[in-house]
C-alpha cells in the first residue's frame, strides 16, 4: 500500500469465537479482531463470519481512503438442528 492509499476495517462480531474471512482469506476470530482495526486496500471487500451452531453471514463493505469501516454483527442461532 502507499502512503496516502491507506483504509482499515474494524469488527465487532458475535460470538466471539465466530471464525472471520475478508475477501475468502481466514483473519482470525472474532476475538481476534475486537476492536482491532484491519489495514485494507480501498474498495469493495467482502467479510464472512461463522460459528458452530449459528447461521453464517456474509457481509459486502465498502472502504474509503484515509477512512475506518466499521461494522457490527451479531450471528443468529441455527435453530434447524
Amino acid at each position: 500500500m502507499l502512503v496516502g492509499d491507506s483504509a482499515s476495517l474494524t469488527l465487532n462480531a458475535l460470538p466471539l469465537q465466530a471464525q472471520v474471512r475478508l475477501d475468502g482469506v481466514p483473519i482470525g476470530t472474532a476475538h481476534d479482531l475486537l476492536s482491532r482495526p484491519v489495514p485494507v486496500l480501498p474498495g469493495q471487500h467482502v467479510l464472512e463470519v461463522a460459528a458452530p451452531g449459528y447461521l453464517p453471514a456474509t457481509v459486502a463493505v465498502s472502504s474509503t481512503v484515509d477512512w475506518a469501516t466499521r461494522v457490527w454483527l451479531e450471528l443468529v442461532p441455527d435453530r434447524s438442528r
